[in-house]
């Protein structure tokens, strides 16, 4: 084959898909520009850093403006702004907005850690962050074909992005028999590229591919022999930019495909089986994974409780939101890798392996490790069930990373009057009954995961068929389920998501960080999975507020809806402020308080089309809340009276709302019930311009209406209030202004005394010198002149900048509390 052949089968030809998704990344997700705008991040580069060093980092985004500090979940990493001196007349070093010096300490643990900026609209949402113990390099070039690749060593992690409609090359040194673990980290780490790699050798041939279907790729590869073997990396669509980052090592390290059991009980000793590629005495395994055989390694030791949410999943990407948020476990492979385990909701059972169908015996409680392995594979287990007995059936699998779509068939063993056996259908379990509702829903806590509360319908033998929906096509081993059977037991999970109040469609997900200006509200949606008949009242309280935010706690009944709202608001004497803060969740057992655990997420990533290109909502380990005094304050504060409305189904309700306005503000305000079901419909009122109030009713007589206690707000919507947008930019572009002005009339001085003294001079060698003085003097002037030139054009677009424009806000009330009575019943007839 010659090279232009190569050449083909290296570098694909760009098909249409490829330019269409170019041109999509042209487009950047903006704050809505009637808005007071967020500060906005898409790209922290390089995206990690090696423990113990200082590296050098650009910090770019939508809304990035001033960035000019960086905040880390973990202490151990700093950062400081570069400092550089912008002219030759600058006396002092000035901020290099969105570039900074990260220092990583010795001592922080390898991982992956959350990273905000805070710049001229404060603090940012998050981006991921990884720490190593390996060297790091950044790709530095183009290294777009094979002729240029990029030398990766062994063992070193490459930083590099990937330009729209290309690939990246690289070329690594295997040695015969080498094994090596190809790994990529993009999506875990917050990009948006899909990859795929493809490894060849020089002569073009490939010889390995993976794609990412929902996780980033890995490649295990063996070296046929001895030479230099080429990495192909690009987009699945060709797509490309500052927001296609990614982390690729090429290593001999162990790789963990799947551990089992994958729950277990805290602090007891038990063996463990790895499965994976380099493992440390590994055995060949009747696993096989890209056309290689896995090896098992065993290990006793005891799992340490630790709260999932801030581990690494052993499954490259990021957990479900619900997941993290539960009491996990940590265990340590062989290999020194540790990894999140769930807490055994039973006797603990392993999947036993088999190339025969057989069918594994329960015993209830049971919380059983297994997987989708190999192509078409159908597990099936046998238990008893007493009669009357509730049970609660549950997998997870795509909860846990898996690219799976579980499904389970349960059927009654029953013998006919001459003794022979027959299968009675109970139940097919698919997918949870949200799923349709809420998958486009970027706060949706839906999976492909089957649940069913059951109550056997008399003493027996039961048989469950357990498959994976995608399995007939693939060979995974990391394709892994738990199978939990138990009783039922009350269950309350809460997740919080911070959520812009006005937006500019319903397909529009904006970015929240949690940023306050004086008098300013900001909404949290409180998400609950409830199960085991959990049915109480929850309570969910803001730990750790800075003075001058208050957010009354939320209290409400989970069978009358599944969220809720906290409202965060600033006064308007607010001082400016960071702070870390947390969210408790309560219920009560008689006298008894019972915690429940919170996942506190955020929206990493926006977008303004959520059917085509979702919204990436995340968990984060700890949230931080500024408040901002900087001059532009929310010109009315909401408050609902009362705010515990109280009546009975088939009645109406009044509710008043009262607008405390700032000095100067008259105008309308537009105010609409949120949080309510659709069965009680409130028609939306305006405080009308210079009032201070507005009755509302609420209506109770939808004869669907379940009495209980409701939790609500009252947005209220101003328009078009002026208000400047960034009003720092032109104190700052008139300093520079005045500072080159300043250089200018001093240079003018100074060469006007050079011209008159060479004029007057007299001796040669003087005069030599003079003019050697004007005309130095005359090219800085010069320079000055053009930069003042600039620095004035830079004030006139600033206070352009700086006038006061119509923005648009939305303000709410804090949580009022509905309380609806059953109808009162007819009296008997006598």
């Amino acid at each position: 084959m010659g090279r232009d052949q190569h050449q083909r089968v290296l570098v694909q030809p760009l098909t249409i898909l490829s330019v269409l998704a170019a041109a999509c990344v042209l487009w950047v997700p903006l704050p809505l520009s009637a808005q007071l705008p967020v500060t906005t991040i898409n790209a922290v580069f390089p995206p990690g850093a090696q423990a113990g060093s200082t590296v050098e980092v650009t910090v770019s985004g939508p809304a990035a403006r001033r960035l000019e500090k960086l905040v880390f979940s973990h202490s151990g990493i700093t950062a400081e702004v570069v400092r550089r001196v912008p002219d030759e007349f600058a006396d002092t070093p000035e901020p290099s907005y969105g570039h900074f010096r990260v220092t990583v300490a010795k001592d922080v643990p390898p991982g992956t850690y959350d990273v905000r900026a805070i710049g001229a609209w404060g603090i940012s949402n998050p981006r991921a962050f990884v720490v190593s113990d390996r060297p790091e390099l950044v790709v530095k070039g183009t290294p777009v074909t094979p002729e240029n690749a990029y030398e990766l060593p062994i063992g070193a992690v490459a930083n590099g992005r990937i330009p729209a409609r290309s690939h990246h090359f690289f070329k690594t040194h295997l040695e015969q028999g080498q094994r090596v673990t190809v790994r990529l980290a993009a999506q875990q780490i917050d990009s948006r590229l899909s990859a795929v790699l493809t490894l060849f050798d020089t002569s073009g041939r490939r010889l390995a591919q993976a794609f990412t279907v929902e996780r980033d790729p890995v490649l295990l590869f063996e070296a046929p022999k001895k030479g230099d073997y080429l990495i192909r990396l690009h987009d699945e669509t060709y797509g490309g930019g500052e927001e296609y980052f990614y982390r690729l090592v090429v290593d001999e390290e162990p790789f963990v495909a799947t551990v089992k059991p994958l729950a277990a009980t805290p602090h007891e000793e038990r063996t463990f089986t790895w499965l994976g590629w380099n493992l440390p005495q590994g055995k060949p395994s009747p696993f096989r994974w890209q056309g290689r055989t896995l090896v098992a390694a065993s290990s006793s030791a005891s799992a340490a409780s630790e709260p999932v949410a801030l581990l690494r999943p052993w499954i490259p990407q990021f957990p479900s939101l619900l997941v993290s948020g539960a009491p996990g476990l940590a265990v340590t492979s062989p290999a020194g890798r540790t990894v999140a385990l769930g807490v055994a909701q039973g006797t603990v059972v392993v999947e036993t392996e088999s190339s025969e169908v057989q069918i594994q015996r329960l015993d209830l409680p049971c919380d059983v490790s297994g997987s989708f392995y190999p192509e078409g594979d159908e597990d099936q287990y046998e238990f008893e069930a007493q009669k009357g007995k509730q049970y609660w059936i549950e997998v997870l699998s795509h909860r846990l990373g898996a690219d799976t779509d579980p499904a389970f068939l349960l059927q009654r063993l029953e013998k006919d009057p001459k003794g022979n056996v027959r299968l009675v259908d109970i139940a097919f379990v698919d997918d949870p009954p949200d799923r349709n509702a809420t998958i486009r829903s970027p706060f949706h806590l839906s999976s492909d995961d089957p649940a069913l509360l059951w109550t056997a319908p008399a003493d027996g033998t039961y048989r469950l068929w357990l498959r994976d929906q995608f399995g007939s096509v693939r060979n995974d081993p990391r394709a892994v389920y738990r199978l939990v059977i138990r009783e039922p037991h009350p269950e309350c999970r809460i997740v919080a998501v911070p959520q812009e109040l006005r937006t500019a469609n319903n397909n529009t997900v904006p970015v929240r960080p949690l940023v306050l200006r004086r008098g300013e509200s900001l909404a949290v949606r409180l998400l609950t999975e409830i199960r085991g008949g959990f049915d109480r009242e929850v309570t969910v309280e803001a730990l750790g507020l800075p003075q001058g935010v208050k957010a009354e706690p939320v209290t409400w009944k989970t069978s009358s809806g599944t969220q809720a709202w906290l409202v965060l608001q600033a006064t308007h004497d607010a001082p400016a402020s960071l702070s870390s803060v947390q969210l408790k969740a309560t219920s009560r057992v008689g006298n008894d308080g019972v915690e429940h655990p919170v996942t506190l997420g955020e929206i990493a990533t926006g977008t303004r089309n959520q059917p085509f290109d979702p919204a990436r909502v995340r968990p984060t380990s700890s949230w931080f809340l500024q408040v901002r005094d900087d001059g532009v304050a929310v010109p009315v504060v909401l408050r609902g009276d009362p705010s515990d409305v109280h009546g009975q189904v088939g009645s109406d309700v009044k509710l008043r709302v009262k607008a405390e306005r700032t000095e100067g503000f008259a105008d309308p305000v537009a105010v609409s019930v949120m949080g309510l079901p659709r069965e009680i419909p409130v028609a939306r009122a305006t405080i009308a311009k210079n009032k201070s109030d507005v009755e509302l009713t609420l209506s109770l007589k939808n004869g669907n209406l379940r009495p209980g206690t409701y939790t609500f707000w009252v947005r209220g919507d101003l328009t078009k209030v002026k208000r400047p947008f960034d009003p720092q930019a032109l104190a700052l572009a008139e300093a520079r202004q005045k500072r080159l002005a300043a250089a200018v009339q001093q240079l003018s001085k100074e060469l006007e005394e050079a011209r008159k003294a060479l004029k007057e001079a007299k001796e040669e060698a003087n005069r030599s010198e003079l003019a050697k003085r004007v005309a130095a003097l005359e090219e800085r002037h010069k320079k000055a002149v053009a930069l003042k030139k600039q620095a004035d054009a830079q004030v006139a677009s600033a206070k352009k900048e700086a006038a006061p424009r119509d923005t648009n806000f939305a303000v709410v009330t804090m949580p009022l509390k509905l309380r609806v009575d059953p109808r009162p019943s007819n009296p008997s007839k006598k």
